[in-house]
């Protein structure tokens, strides 16, 4: 972990539709690390599990009946978003456990705003076609408070068989800000002011 003052980082302000808060713009100051982000927001509010589970005993029932192939895109990709969602709820609880309980100090996944580093072409350039399919727009921040730097291979689903235990590991790497084979993100908590809106 490392404490910073007034130093200036970017962060990718999208227009997907999970994200439900005002924009910000030029001139506007905030704290992170109070409420959860809107990444973690829509994981705890969502009522994808529900739909998911119904869905899932509808298609089991097509399947026993051979019906499956009368089954249309929305149901299956209610099944496969609800489950994408399940699977990021359990992984995110893991992760703030074991931060809690092992590595208080750090910034939190469920209330950080993620951010890169001024002069990190690679890692921007990564970020922005991240995004890109959703829109959005690019901050320029000045950052003063703490920040944690890992990899975000620690963090990929792929990297799950299912297991708490793989995951209660990974998480440990992450925390730990073990280097992957993946590219750097870094977590902030603290006082930001937009020094300017850029375009995406």
């Amino acid at each position: 972990m490392e404490y910073i003052e007034n130093k200036i980082f970017y962060h990718i302000q999208t227009n997907a539709t999970w994200r439900d808060m005002p924009k910000l713009k030029e001139g506007d100051i905030f704290e992170t690390g109070v409420e959860f982000n809107p990444f973690y927001q829509i994981l705890y509010s969502s009522d994808f599990f529900q739909n998911a589970i119904k869905l899932s005993k509808e298609y089991k029932h097509l399947i026993e009946t051979n019906q499956a192939f009368n089954t249309n895109k929305d149901t299956l990709g209610y099944v496969f978003t609800g489950t994408e969602h399940l699977l990021k709820s359990m992984r995110e609880e893991i992760f703030e456990r074991i931060r809690s309980d092992k590595f208080s100090e750090l910034p939190s996944r469920q209330k950080c705003l993620w951010v890169i580093p001024e002069g990190n072409v690679e890692n921007l350039d990564y970020w922005r076609k991240v995004f890109s399919k959703d829109g959005g727009d690019l901050l320029k921040l000045s950052l003063t408070g703490k920040i944690h730097t890992t990899n975000e291979e620690f963090v990929s689903l792929n990297l799950f068989n299912g297991s708490v235990k793989n995951i209660e590991e990974s998480a440990y790497k992450y925390w730990n800000g073990e280097k992957g084979k993946s590219q750097e993100e870094t977590l902030f908590e603290g006082k930001a002011i937009v020094v300017n809106v850029l375009e995406l």
